[in-house]
């Protein structure tokens, strides 16, 4: 993702979601809203409009019927075409990119992870309302402000970014204006629904028509599945129909982050402690290093290797747990958070650690994990060391100075710490006109403890740079 207009996507999509997401029951709501109530809204409707018939308009049943088919026919197809664009395009949903995007618990579960832009229900939402002002306008106008509502949660819930909802929305107001122009205007069309209206008051055909309008509102409440399928194998001869349809739509720039004075990148970054050891000689956490004084340290994972006790014999706690040393070095250097990219089986233990000496000493340190897969630290992935920096940019900018010290840390080799540094010093220095000098002072500070990582850092210049200008 590149550009002004990319970066005010992603910043729009960050912001609804971080306040739905900070008030869980609200969240909750929005995924009902989004999913079972938009779906049984957008049936009750159409049921209502089946057998609508104003007792002052002279708007018969049977030709209201007529519109209701044309403009049922333009939905389906509204739906379907954004569903394929989607497809051709093939753009990773927002929960799956290294972005930040936080949710409830199993909120994401089973989702489709790809196809974003456009949303096929955004199209099928903005088609409604359109329709609908042939028949009631305050219905339609209700329905308009339902439909700006279900847009925005689906946004807000991390399912979409708001230009696949206005791409969407395009799509689905364009197809719906056509369809009812086609029903005032063609007198072929006109003729035709009409015709298939008055069938379902016909028997023996009423029985056959109703029964395919149960199968297409079973294939509704299915999301059309079926009739995608029969495209998929139909594709070859659809793909240059999919191709012209496809429409860009982006959101409006949003305005930037308050940045503090850019950080000072004049060192090589390898200052302060390399090694921690305890008073016995014993290493406690490898290669800590200071991103920013005071602020953000950097360390690989803390020492794992079994220890023994003063009589010689097995110690079954890791060295760096087995007393309070650890904690007493974190509270010298004032760090009052600690960030683990690794497994979450490592995590466990140390935040049991910290908890204990945090209820012992009345010192609080918060524990966060962002695991990092072992082969995605250069990744792009929602496991990846993108997305731990996407994480911890978010943490960074909601802190206070008197929350004191973050410390990030992760199993060395991978190095998804490094990228998570390099994410905060060019965010920190956001805004330099020697951007590409920047650039080669952070490769420096990270080629210094790992020397193959700058090529791999350079692979993910474009996705840091964006990060930093969220």
């Amino acid at each position: 993702m590149e550009g002004l207009f990319a970066l005010a996507d992603a910043r729009l999509l960050l912001w609804m979601n971080h306040w739905l997401a900070g008030h869980p029951w609200l969240y909750g709501l929005g995924l009902f809203l989004t999913d079972e109530g938009a779906d049984v809204a957008t049936l009750g409707t159409i049921a209502w409009l089946w057998f609508w018939r104003a007792s002052r308009s002279p708007i018969t049943r049977q030709a209201s019927r007529a519109r209701l088919i044309v403009f049922a026919g333009a939905g389906m197809a509204a739906f379907v075409t954004a569903r394929l664009i989607a497809f051709a395009l093939d753009v990773d949903r927002p929960f799956t990119t290294y972005l930040p995007v936080h949710g409830t618990p199993g909120a994401f579960e089973g989702l489709r992870t790809y196809g974003s832009f456009p949303s096929d229900h955004a199209a099928l939402l903005a088609a409604l309302p359109l329709a609908l002002f042939s028949w009631n306008r305050r219905v339609a106008w209700m329905w308009a402000g339902l439909a700006l509502l279900l847009v925005v949660v689906r946004v807000a819930v991390g399912f979409h970014y708001p230009s696949d909802m206005l791409a969407g929305m395009a799509l689905g107001l364009a197809f719906s204006a056509a369809a009812m122009r086609l029903f005032d205007r063609s007198e072929k069309v006109h003729a035709t629904a009409i015709w298939v209206a008055g069938g379902f008051s016909r028997a023996p055909q009423s029985y056959a028509l109703y029964g395919l309008g149960a199968l297409v509102v079973l294939e509704f409440a299915m999301h059309f599945r079926h009739v995608l399928r029969l495209l998929f194998v139909l594709r070859s001869a659809v793909a240059g129909i999919v191709a012209t349809i496809a429409v860009m739509v982006v959101a409006a720039g949003c305005s930037s982050i308050p940045r503090s004075a850019p950080l000072d990148l004049s060192d090589d970054g390898v200052s302060g402690l390399h090694v921690v050891k305890n008073t016995q000689g014993e290493t406690l956490l490898y290669n800590f290093r200071t991103v920013e004084r005071g602020v953000l340290y950097r360390g690989s994972d803390f020492t794992r290797t079994r220890g023994t006790d003063a009589a010689g014999s097995s110690n079954d706690q890791p060295i760096a747990f087995q007393d309070d040393q650890t904690f007493a070095f974190l509270r010298a250097m004032n760090i009052r958070h600690v960030v683990s990219l690794a497994p979450l089986s490592d995590f466990h233990p140390e935040e049991g650690y910290l908890r204990y000496w945090t209820e012992r000493t009345g010192y609080a340190v918060t524990a966060t994990s962002l695991p990092v897969a072992a082969d995605q630290a250069y990744g792009t992935t929602d496991r990846s060391g993108l997305h731990a920096a996407a994480e911890l940019l978010d943490i960074m900018r909601r802190r206070h100075p008197q929350d004191g010290a973050v410390l990030v840390h992760g199993e060395a080799g991978t190095d998804a710490t490094g990228v998570v540094a390099a994410a905060y010093e060019l965010a920190r220095s956001a805004g330099r006109a020697d951007g590409n000098a920047t650039w080669q002072r952070v490769r420096q500070r990270c080629v210094v403890s790992n020397p193959v990582c700058g090529e791999r850092l350079d692979a993910l210049r474009p996705h840091l740079m964006f990060l930093a200008r969220l």
